[in-house]
């Protein structure tokens, strides 16, 4: 008895080694056929001309990708015509010379899977060759209508996400003109028109400079905004610093619209920042932390020691996350 179970065991070995194991329906236990559609390749594991099929009923048509020059546009014209499909295979012979068998193997994510097997018969006798190649992965890209595959109708519980978040400009200022969304708060504040061989505008001709430490007379501010939109919001600029000695600084600073003025950021000459060089500063402030009103506003204040340590504003940029 033992014997006659491994010899049936050893037969159906043998059997399914030489055939094709075709995809089964776990629900009814049966093989399933392809879908009608139209398939293209999406995932590419070996070069093959096959780029997109589409079936129809027992037949299907094979083509090449025509903008894909080493595929070629038509594959000689072997594939003018549509092919029988017999149980998910098609088979052809081209030429005289060669026997082409497409295996389409069906996955349970719904793509289809490909086995290509190629026979070359020589020219003058010899022997065959036989090549099992892979093309690649392909999906569905377009069926035949079917009202069991209608989209579901709308349903107020089942409404799309919210779109991405967007970063809006609030103001933009280069200082190129001669109207600022920045107030000049003092003598300590002024513009700059470049008028040396050495810029201190980051872009264009103008920046605005500020020095010494006056107190709000070394200072620029922003007019005020409605920032109740917004989750977030950031200020970003360019500046360059003159003369600035070890540990003098300049401070940004932010105030909700109810008086209260807050420092950012406060960056020192040594620590952070070199003179006579352009740096980039981008600061993010979220409502979580801060108060969002109608009426909020930017500052930007130098804390050095005279009128010879400068710092050199430009391209300020304040936006809103929505």
């Amino acid at each position: 008895m033992t014997k006659r179970i491994l010899f049936l065991f050893i037969v159906s070995v043998i059997f399914l080694a030489g055939h094709h194991v075709k995809a089964f329906d776990d629900s009814f236990g049966e093989t399933f056929n392809l879908s009608d559609g139209t398939y293209e390749i999406f995932q590419v594991d070996d070069f093959d001309p096959l780029w997109r099929f589409t079936k129809i009923g027992d037949s299907i048509q094979l083509e090449t990708d025509p903008s894909i020059t080493s595929w070629g546009s038509d594959y000689w014209g072997y594939w003018s015509d549509p092919f029988e499909l017999d149980e998910n295979e098609v088979y052809y012979v081209a030429g005289g010379l060669t026997e082409t068998t497409y295996e389409f193997v069906i996955l349970n994510d719904g793509g289809v899977d490909v086995i290509k097997t190629l026979v070359v018969h020589p020219y003058l006798g010899g022997n065959s060759t036989t090549t099992i190649t892979h093309p690649g992965q392909y999906q569905l890209i377009d069926g035949p209508d079917d009202p069991d595959n209608e989209p579901p109708p709308d349903d107020p519980d089942n409404e799309p996400p919210p779109d991405d978040p967007v970063w809006v400009v609030i103001s933009y200022e280069d200082f190129e003109g001669t109207s600022f969304e920045w107030q000049l708060l003092g003598r300590d504040a002024r513009i700059y028109r470049n008028n040396r061989r050495t810029s201190y505008a980051y872009e264009g001709s103008s920046a605005v400079n500020i020095q010494d430490n006056s107190g709000l007379a070394s200072t620029i501010q922003q007019y005020s905004f409605d920032a109740a939109p917004y989750s977030e919001i950031e200020i970003d600029f360019w500046f360059y610093a003159v003369s600035m000695e070890n540990g003098e600084n300049f401070r940004v600073q932010f105030e909700n619209g109810y008086g209260e003025w807050v420092t950012i950021v406060d960056l020192a000459e040594g620590r952070d920042f070199e003179n006579n060089r352009f740096y980039n500063q981008v600061l993010q402030l979220s409502n979580s932390e801060f108060t969002f009103s109608d009426q909020v506003r930017f500052r930007i204040q130098c804390d050095a020691s005279n009128n010879y340590d400068d710092v050199y504003i430009d391209e300020i940029k304040v936006s809103g996350l929505n």
